[in-house]
């Protein structure tokens, strides 16, 4: 369970420089307005004790259970979706530059999972027997086809 933590991904700036010289070997994951709010909930530590977009496991627990697969609360997927193309040319390991529609650098993290998304499989089913369930929000992109997760994302 959660020890209450805040999770605090800034790097000093140091880590800061370090991380930016590596950019430009890395691919581009371009963010939009949605999973930039995400990306800086989790980096501040608001979404903790999530440290980084949910893996497979945790999304699909949040789904069915609306819990964390360690058993923490938590009422809503924060997950990366992405298109396709990218989808399958990126690998778990491999880390990536994330960047606002601009093209500026927000952060980097490494690859935790990878995994297709699954349009059929809805968020927030009905909590009491005989109320429909509430209808799901739009959590993907028009475009997405695959979901990543992080170990850590960094800013």
């Amino acid at each position: 369970m959660d020890d209450g933590t805040i999770v605090n991904l800034l790097v000093d700036e140091e880590q800061h420089q370090v991380l930016k010289q590596l950019t430009s070997t890395l691919p581009d994951v371009i963010l939009n307005d949605r999973q930039i709010c995400d990306f800086e909930l989790l980096v501040t530590g608001v979404f903790s004790p999530l440290t980084g977009f949910m893996t497979r496991m945790d999304y699909e627990s949040v789904l069915d259970r609306m819990h964390l697969s360690n058993g923490n609360i938590w009422p809503m997927p924060v997950c990366l979706d992405i298109h396709d193309t990218l989808g399958q040319a990126l690998e778990v390991g491999q880390s990536v530059v994330l960047r606002d529609p601009e093209g500026f650098l927000l952060g980097i993290m490494t690859l935790e999972d990878i995994w297709p998304v699954d349009r059929e499989k809805r968020p927030w089913p009905s909590m009491v027997p005989g109320i429909p369930p509430i209808p799901a929000l739009p959590i993907f992109s028009a475009s997405a086809a695959a979901i990543i997760s992080a170990v850590r994302s960094r800013q």
